[in-house]
Parts: C-alpha cells; structure tokens; sequence
C-alpha cells in the first residue's frame, strides 16, 4: 500500500482525507512518462481513480523536477470560452486587462517550470487539446498531467490508461485475497463506516467475489463500502446479484466497466428512499459545493418539503451518496451525470435549473444591497466560494432564451463581483452576452451598461470606457435615472483622465459625487471621492485631496465600507508623498494594500507595491524600493498592464527606477531587482508591509 505523500509541495494540491491503496505500478509508470513527456494524459473509466492517481504522482514528484504543481478542476465548467480564465484564476493570474487571456497566460508561463493538472478533460476535449497545444508550445518549462476519459489529441501527448484494481480469482487463497488491492480499498472503506468489520476467514470469499462484481472499479467498491452503514455485507451481495442479472439481461453480454459502475451507482440508487432519490437527482443541478440552505431552496417543493431535507441530505451522506465537508456538501461527478440523467428522465431538469438560477440571484441581489457596508470581505469569501454555482446559473440564463432577460439582471447585479472580487475577465464574458442579447431600455440593461463600463475601466480600456459612459447616459436620460445618470459620468471621467484630461475627469467626478449624494447611492460617492482624491493629486493639489478623501473616508466609516476606501486609502498616499509625509505615505499604501490583498485585487497590489517602492527610495531605502519594484515588476506582468494605462503612474514607476539604479548602481539594483521578482504575491505583500 501507498502512503499519502507527506512532502510539502507549493502550488495548490488539496490534502487527501483517506489513504491511497495500490496503484505502485502506475504511479511509477506516470512518474517515468513525466521525466520523458510533457503532456501525459491518463484516461479510463469513470469512478476508476484517475484524479487520485495524477494527485498522488504530483505530489511524490521530485522537488527538482518541477517548481510547482497545480490542479485545474474542469468538471464544474461547461462554458468552453471560460477555460483559459479559469486555468489563469488557479494560477493566480488575476489578469484584468482586454489583453486576450492565453496571451496573458502564455506570458506568466513562459518563463517558469510548472506541473499543471487539468483534471475531468473529455466535456471541453477540443477546447482543452487547443488550450494546451498552445501552452506547451509557449512554455517550454510547463508540464501537463491532464485526466480524461479519452486522450486529447495533442502532438507529442503520452497516453497511459488507468485500470481498475486488481481483483483475487474466484480460487484465490485467503492470503492472496487479503493482499488484493480491490480488497484492501474495500476493507480500509468499510472500516471507516463500521469500525468493528474485518477480513477474516467466514467473509473473505465473499469480500473477493464483490470485488469481481464491481470489477475492482474504486468508486464502486466505495459505494459499496459505504452501505455497511446499514446492511451486513451478505445483503449487500444479495442486492448487486439482483441489479448485474438486471443489466446482463439488457445487455447479453459480461459487464463492461461503465455498466458496472453505472450498476454500482444505479444500485446505490435503488436503496435510497424515494425521497432521497429525488433529492439526489435536484441536487445534481449544484456545479460545486453547496450549502444546506442551497439546497433546501433549490430542492424543495410540495413534493419535498422544506423541512426534510436536511434529514435525507443526511441519508445521502450515510450512503456516500453526497460528501460533506464541514458545513458544505457536493457529489461526486459519476454520482452528479447519474442524477442529471434522471432528473432529465423526470422532465424536471429545466424546473429544478431555474430554481437553481433562482436561488443565486437573489444571492446576487443581496451582495449588491448589502456591498456598501460592514460585511464586504465576508461577501468576497462567499462570492468565490460560490463561483461556480453563480456561473452554472448565469450560463443557464442565457442558453435559454426565455430567460435571456433575467441573465441580463443577473450579470449587471454581479458588478461587485467582477470588480470588487477579482472575477473581471468572467465579468467581461457573461455582460458581453448580456448586452448581445438585449436592447430594451430597461434598468436590467443600464446596470449591465454600468458594470461592463467598469470592468472596461479596470482593464484600462478608455475607449470603451468613454464609449459605455456615453451609452450609458443616453440609456439614464431616457429612463430619467439619476443614478444612472451619476454613473455615467463617473465612467467618462475616468476615461478622460486615463486619456490624459485630467481637468475633464475632476469635473466629471465632482459631478458624479454630487449626483450620487442627490440619489441616496454612498458607494457611488465613495468612488467618485476616490477618484477625485486621485484626480486632484495628479494636479498637485494636494490639499484638496487630502480634504476629498477626508471626506470619502467619514463616508466609508460611516458605512462599514472599505473597498472603495482602499482607492480613497491609494490616493491619499500618493497625496502624503507629493507633500513629502513619507511615514504617513506608507501608512495609507499599506492599509490600501491590505484591502486589496484580502480582495484579490491584483491591480490594486501592484499600485500599492509600486508606490510603496517611491516611498522607500525617498526615504532613502534604494535597495527596499528596488525589491518592491520587481515584486511589483511580477504582479504587472502576471497582470498585463502596468499602471493600468495611466501614464501617470507608469511615469511616478520608471522614476523610482532610475533614482533607485543611480543610488545603489546597476549591479546593486539588479540583484535587488530580481530578489524582488522571485517573491510570489504572498511574499510580497508581507515583505511590504514589513518594518
């Protein structure tokens, strides 16, 4: 038996609950193809280990062998177009600018030496083939150990198919029985439902016969394990003979894998009550973890009442149907497609989806109401946490038409999300098919006009910044929609000042403020604040901006608010050190920076970084402000954009540089540069906030 690796790797492999049994011929087989393939691809059966077995050679890989590994979980996704942002999330490659994801992920890859695991490949099988031709061809230090139930077709790809566990012959001895690793996976599981089982010499026959009736396919012989919970294993073997003789009667012909799994899984099916199976096939519609809460709205109705389900999500967990862990569940994606496929089979799929869509927005509504006040970190938490699940919903909207309209409510109310939460490129992709499907003047439609000007304005895009703050008034005068109004101008401020007019863009951001304040909307003063604060800096004004950001911050206090405070928090910094208060320059950056690390805020770490970096050369630290600057130097790359198209900033960076590199020389400067550069995000922020 394999133990569990203990060693300590970076990137983000999950530590494993239970033991990995077996498999040492197959995990040194995928070991020796990783030294000599780049691309090697481990396919089989459903249910038959693959993920396991590419986590566990991930994890026993050499240290020298790779910096880091990673794992891509794709069984949640279904939009292919999502791929490359989601493979860049895992990363933490947080790109927020128009620059076309793969070339922002070509660029981060590049020049680094990784393991990446795409794990559940055969439903994006094209999309992913394209995906990592394109990324080994870029990176020439990447590896990639994908998992699939076919291969993917890729040029120099390495196939290795996973079997089942062995399994003892129907005349095996006991000892022989008892070192089988079908047997021991089963013993190990069993033990972990009833403490009190064990091998021995009245049970092993029929342990080994099992194990040939599940073909020694892992997750059958889980699930199976998991029924000792409430049937002795005789009963359990009564029930697989009833449900084989079943599907060989259909088929005429021995078991296939798939069948014995989808017999195994069907058999779990049969033993449910038949409200634990309708619950089970609703629950199929969750793309990731849910809560119960999740459920209990999204699966109940006369039929299931409210009040149950807890009791028979329960009973699913009992039978290892569902896994909990903590205070959040999910299925296995074997166990989801059979549920898919019966709710399908019930003609329910669409009622339960729309419950499902339903559910998250009005999580959405929520976290835009309750987004200006005390709780906003704990809503970034629950926004990513929940991502797939929001996806899953707003992807159901608009392969719909009937609900074409309500995506479009649901992409613009998410606005908080795809600026406030770091999910800007996912934003730009749902509001471009928001806005492509609707032109009515409707408040739906003005709020997704807004939030697609915003993550235009995070990218630094200031043409179609400019572009959607004009749209964007013309939608608000129609509707006679101050608010609306107020945003708009907000929006053609910032590209004014993204394009150089910084007297355009202060008058702008005083005229939002005041529409704002008018309106009754505190997040939208607070970020015309910020960017005034910003604006009157740039002008050298800076009394006025310490006063305007005064201002935001009695606001934001006032609310319990501290994202739009950290840009305030930016700018005040930026102010501090034009007049020359350095300690009090960086007691802003790094209160701003905090904001934004726990935000995901990549953009606005690196501003933070690089200003942190002009406070420490003026305060005579050359060889401080060069380390920041190359730990900000990796965030702007890993963004896209440096000074998010403000040249302003990018001109305040390359001064800080060449002060530093006259300081210090350029042999000093370059080696502190680069010890700057090897830190990851985690390193940096802590080395900034330091001393």
């Amino acid at each position: 038996m394999s133990q569990v690796a203990e060693r300590h790797r970076a990137g983000n492999l999950p530590a494993e609950l239970t033991s990995f049994v077996g498999r040492d011929a197959e995990l040194a087989a995928v070991i020796r193809l990783l030294e000599s393939s780049r691309l090697v691809t481990l396919t089989g059966v459903g249910g038959v280990g693959k993920t396991r077995l590419a986590l566990q050679a991930a994890a026993l890989q050499p240290l020298d062998a790779a910096d880091q590994a990673w794992l891509v979980e794709l069984s949640a996704l279904q939009d292919a177009e999502l791929l490359e942002n989601t493979v860049a999330s895992v990363l933490g490659v947080a790109d927020q600018t128009s620059v076309p994801q793969l070339t922002v992920l070509t660029d981060y890859l590049r020049p680094r030496r990784l393991l990446l695991i795409l794990d559940t490949c055969e439903h994006l099988l094209p999309a992913c083939a394209e995906l990592v031709r394109a990324l080994l061809r870029a990176a020439p230090g990447l590896r990639i150990l994908a998992t699939s139930r076919q291969a993917l077709g890729v040029p120099g790809e390495t196939q290795l198919t996973v079997p089942p566990l062995p399994t003892p012959g129907p005349r095996a001895a006991e000892e022989a029985i008892a070192r089988s690793e079908s047997v021991i996976l089963f013993v190990e599981r069993a033990l972990a439902v009833d403490a009190g089982f064990s091998l021995n010499p009245d049970n092993h026959q029929d342990v080994s016969r099992l194990c040939r009736m599940l073909d020694g396919v892992p997750l059958a012989l889980e699930l199976a394990a998991g029924r000792l919970h409430g049937l002795s294993l005789g009963q359990i073997m009564d029930r697989l003979d009833d449900r084989f003789a079943l599907l060989r009667a259909k088929t005429g012909s021995p078991l296939p894998r798939h069948q014995t799994l989808r017999g195994a899984i069907g058999w779990s099916h049969e033993l449910c009550t038949p409200a634990e199976r309708l619950l089970w096939a609703r629950l199929a519609v969750f793309a990731g973890e849910f809560e119960l809460a999740a459920a209990e709205d999204v699966c109940s109705d006369d039929r299931l009442q409210h009040d149950r389900i807890a009791d028979l999500l329960c009973g699913l967990v009992d039978k290892s149907i569902a896994l909990r862990k903590g205070d959040r569940f999910r299925l296995l994606d074997t166990v989801r497609e059979y549920g898919l496929d019966w709710l399908r089979e019930l003609g329910a799929e669409t009622e339960v989806r729309r419950r499902h869509r339903d559910y998250y927005l009005d999580l959405a509504r929520r976290g835009e109401a309750e987004w200006c006040g005390p709780d906003q970190l704990g809503w970034c938490r629950r926004i990513r946490r929940q991502f797939p699940d929001l996806r899953a919903a707003l992807d159901f909207c608009f392969a719909t038409p009937a609900e074409h309209e309500t995506g479009i409510e649901f992409a613009g109310r998410l606005w908080f999300a795809w600026w406030g939460c770091g999910f800007v490129r996912d934003g730009r992709h749902y509001l471009d098919r928001a806005l492509a499907r609707g032109t009515a003047l409707s408040a739906a439609r003005t709020r997704a006009v807004w939030a697609r000007g915003m993550v235009a304005l995070v990218q630094g895009d200031a043409v179609m910044t400019v572009a959607l703050g004009e749209e964007l008034t013309a939608l608000s005068v129609a509707r006679r929609d101050a608010n609306g109004q107020a945003f708009a101008a907000y929006l053609r401020g910032v590209g004014a000042v993204i394009q150089g007019d910084v007297e355009r863009g202060t008058a702008l951001f005083r005229e939002a403020a005041a529409a704002h304040a008018r309106g009754g909307a505190p997040i939208g003063v607070a970020l015309a604040l910020a960017s005034l604060t910003t604006a009157y800096t740039l002008r050298g004004e800076f009394d006025q901006a310490i006063a305007t950001h005064e201002e935001q911050c009695a606001l934001c206090w006032e609310h319990g608010e501290v994202w739009a405070r950290s840009y305030g928090d930016f700018a005040r910094a930026m102010a501090e050190l034009g007049r020359g208060r350095i300690d009090t320059a960086v007691r802003f950056a790094r209160t701003s920076l905090d904001i934004k690390y726990r935000l995901h805020d990549r953009v606005g770490i690196a501003l933070n970084l690089d200003l942190l970096a002009a406070s420490a050369g003026a305060g005579g630290q050359p060889d401080r402000a060069a380390r920041l600057l190359g730990a900000a130097e990796r965030v702007w790359r890993d963004f896209g954009l440096p000074g998010m198209g403000l040249s302003a900033f990018a001109a305040a960076r390359r001064v800080t540089e060449q002060e530093a590199r006259t300081r210090l020389g350029e042999h000093a400067f370059e080696k502190a540069y680069s010890a700057g550069r090897t830190l990851d995000t985690d390193e940096a922020v802590a080395y900034a906030q330091e001393g």
